[in-house]
Order: C-alpha cells, then structure tokens, then sequence
C-alpha cells in the first residue's frame, strides 16, 4: 500500500487543522501518496518581504505514524545594495528668494528591483 503525507501547520493533530501556510515560505505539493520503495521531491521556496533571518516550521504528518516530524525552514533576507552620490547636499549661502539646486544620484547594485520614498 502506499503512504500518504501532509504537510501541516501544527505540531499535534487538532480538530482545526490546516495545512502549511506561510507567506515568505512556499512548499509545492502539501499532500500526496508516495508507492512502495518510491520517492518524492517536496520543494520549497523563499520569498523574503525584508531583511533578516526568517524560520518557519512545517509539520510533516506520514500515515502510520502517531507523531508528526518537524520540518524546519530557515533563510535570510538581504536588503538591497544602494549608493548615494552623497551623503550630504550642502547648498552655498542663497540671497532671499533665490534658488538653489542639488541632485544625488542612486544606484542599485541588487539583482532586484528596489523602490524607494522619500519622506
């Protein structure tokens, strides 16, 4: 007989239980058989919104089995690499109601788009 997995967003069995769900963490396929001496490939993806260290844990629930096995997930978001032009606008001394202008110049260095507001 084959097995059957899920995998599942809480430790313990529970009345209310829901598969896998995350929102920087993607697994394909949360439930499927797998044939006697077969296999199967579960993938993962990271999606990082900000930076920083990010884990989550799914709960792998195998038919036969009366504990659930942890799966853990883990990966690290980067920020973008941007360089100003610089650091500092220092404008000359201006007579009253005259105008003075300055302009920085960004660069993205990322493989990623980057989006930015000045505030």
């Amino acid at each position: 007989y084959p097995f059957t997995f899920q995998l599942m967003k809480n430790p313990v069995a529970c009345a209310n239980d829901e598969l896998f769900d995350n929102d920087q963490f993607k697994i394909q396929v949360l439930k499927s058989r797998i044939c006697p001496q077969g296999q199967f490939i579960i993938q993962a993806q990271f999606i990082p919104y900000s930076a920083g260290i990010k884990e989550a844990t799914a709960w792998l629930e195998v038919s036969g089995r009366k504990q659930r096995t942890p799966i853990k997930l883990m990966a690290q978001g980067i920020a973008p690499e941007v360089d100003f032009s610089y650091d500092v606008l220092d404008f000359p001394k201006l007579t009253i109601g005259s105008t003075g202008r300055h302009s920085v110049e960004m660069r993205n260095f990322s493989a990623i788009q980057v989006e930015f507001q000045m505030q």
